[in-house]
């Protein structure tokens, strides 16, 4: 072996060095802040408590020592969809960049004279790590926040696996101080709240996602359902009256399914019947799910069952 020739290639060698523990880094950096690998986590995690009440345990215990060194802000600076997806996306760029600023240093530093620009190539490489050490450092600061978010939605998560409603309550309403515009999540919200017997909020909480989101129809129907489980009769009529403005498909049965509900409320039982039976002819499978499944109709649907029209509507279904 020649070794004037190994002595010659150290530089090269200890760069080389130097760049793959440099891409190693990067690569760790870029898993820990990947969207899709903390969602499957969570996923994970949350099957795993749903068997498992030591381990859901354990989680929720490790989740607060987390919560403990990152408390809540002073002031929270609510989070809007494209920081949070540029929080997710620099880590991938700065990679990339990296690749690249690795290159350019390389040929200048490896190319022989300045005078082919390998001087040149230096400079742009050497800058280029300069804007990604700072661009690094920026997407540190912006997580800051966002790391106590990902901590609130795991506890979260958690809580609901448990179904531990009461302390969920006061999570999503500090995940919504961070999302505000989100109706997603005002939804899944009210949900948690209706679950609880608590109407009002639940209400109130669909009200705040359809301004998010105006021409939502399912958000509209939502409201309407929770307005007339609460007896708001006034509040419920004036959202039916706004559905045919979110041109709902003609074959949809939700309109007619609630209004039944509505006149049932309002004692005008043979309206309340016809809207029903119109609500059958469209789909009828369809409207004895949202007759199972939502609470607001228990009371409807054991009338129709009283009046003989459900018990009708299933022997014909059944081939009786």
């Amino acid at each position: 072996m020649n070794l004037s020739l190994f002595l010659a290639h150290i530089p090269m060698l200890v760069y080389i060095a130097g760049v793959a523990i440099f891409f190693f880094l990067l690569r760790r950096y870029m898993r820990e802040n990947d969207l899709h690998s903390w969602l499957n986590g969570l996923k994970t995690a949350a099957i795993r408590a749903v068997r498992d009440e030591d381990f859901r345990r354990a989680e929720l215990a490790a989740v607060e020592e987390e919560l403990a060194v990152c408390p809540v802000p002073e002031q929270i600076v609510p989070l809007r969809r494209h920081q949070e997806l540029f929080i997710h996306l620099l880590p991938k760029f700065i990679f990339v960049a990296g690749i690249v600023a690795a290159a350019l240093v390389f040929f200048g530093i490896f190319t022989s004279g300045p005078s082919d620009g390998s001087v040149w190539t230096l400079y742009i490489g050497l800058s280029l790590l300069t804007i990604i050490g700072a661009l690094f450092v920026l997407s540190e600061i912006m997580r800051r926040g966002y790391r106590r978010v990902r901590q609130l939605n795991r506890k979260y998560l958690l809580l609901k696996t448990g179904s531990d409603f009461p302390a969920m309550f006061a999570v999503m309403e500090e995940i919504l101080r961070y999302y505000p515009a989100v109706p997603e999540l005002r939804l899944e919200y009210a949900d948690r709240l209706a679950a609880g017997g608590r109407l009002d909020q639940a209400a109130e909480a669909v009200r705040k996602a359809r301004e998010l989101s105006p021409g939502n129809l399912d958000y509209a129907v939502v409201e309407l359902s929770f307005r007339i489980r609460k007896n708001d009769l006034t509040g419920a009529a004036g959202i039916l009256a706004e559905i045919p403005s979110l041109k709902p498909l003609a074959s949809d049965p939700r309109p007619d399914i609630y209004a039944a509900a509505l006149e049932w409320r309002k004692n005008n039982r043979k309206q309340a019947g016809k809207l029903a039976a119109r609500a059958m002819e469209l789909d009828r499978e369809f409207m004895e799910k949202f007759l199972l499944r939502d609470e607001t109709l228990a009371e409807l649907k054991a009338w129709l069952r009283d009046e003989g029209l459900l018990k009708a509507a299933e022997d014909e279904k059944n081939g009786g």
